[in-house]
């Protein structure tokens, strides 16, 4: 179930956010946290949840013998998208393992 959970949410938020990609270009948030004081309030608060997401993901994909950079990196670059690739990963390797 958590499984199918991630892939859901990954293949949703990433669908979602290839369309605001393609109609305000990749690095379109730039503008909004630029000119909105909550806009880089709300983009400083995602990149340090993605980086505490990051070194949770880092530590527990060591613990699973996964390899943890790709996902340290993945994470950092991709966002949310690089989060619920590593869930993903982490339910997957999971599922093979029993």
């Amino acid at each position: 179930m958590r499984l199918f959970a991630a892939i859901t949410a990954l293949v949703i938020f990433t669908a979602y956010t290839l369309t605001v990609m393609l109609t305000d270009g990749v690095l379109g948030f730039i503008t909004l946290a630029g000119s909105e004081p909550w806009g880089m309030q709300l983009l400083l608060d995602l990149l340090l949840m993605l980086a505490l997401f990051a070194m949770w993901a880092w530590h527990d994909a060591k613990a699973r013998g996964l390899p943890g950079w790709p996902h340290v990196v993945l994470i950092m670059t991709g966002g949310s998208m690089g989060a619920l690739v590593y869930l993903v990963h982490r339910e997957w390797a999971a599922r093979k393992r029993t």
